[in-house]
């Protein structure tokens, strides 16, 4: 349960990502971070299931 915070947070910034594609730079970025936020909540869902 401690990993909620987290969860949400991470759901919050993806949610969030495609407003940052409209810069040409932030697209770059937004799919670098999309890819490590999805391997973070992967992890986070591992840890969760124990």
């Amino acid at each position: 349960m401690m990993s909620s915070p987290r969860y949400t947070y991470l759901k919050d910034v993806l949610t969030r990502l495609p407003t940052q594609r409209d810069n040409e730079d932030g697209g770059a970025s937004a799919a670098r971070m999309t890819s490590v936020l999805v391997t973070q909540d992967g992890l986070v869902g591992r840890l969760q299931r124990g």
